[in-house]
């Protein structure tokens, strides 16, 4: 019986820490996201020169705010 408390111990251990991993890689996605949107708000001040170039360069970041929502919904699937 001893061996398996102690399977049962290590097996609350193992679920502890993936739980501590789980909650840095939130926080991480977290930064992550807030970072992104931070270059997005930057960018969004600066204009380009001509028509064709800001029409470009506001579907490259319609491309990334689709790209960080949906990681953060991928994230959020897996925790």
């Amino acid at each position: 019986m001893s061996s398996k408390a102690a399977q049962q111990d290590s097996f609350k251990e193992g679920l502890l820490r993936l739980k501590d991993d789980l909650l840095r890689f939130e926080e991480r996605m977290k930064t992550l996201l807030i970072a992104s949107l931070r270059d997005v708000k930057s960018f969004m001040k600066w204009q380009p020169p001509t028509p064709r170039i800001r029409f470009q360069w506001q579907m490259a970041m319609v491309i990334q705010l689709w790209f960080v929502l949906n990681l953060k919904k991928t994230k959020r699937s897996y925790t």
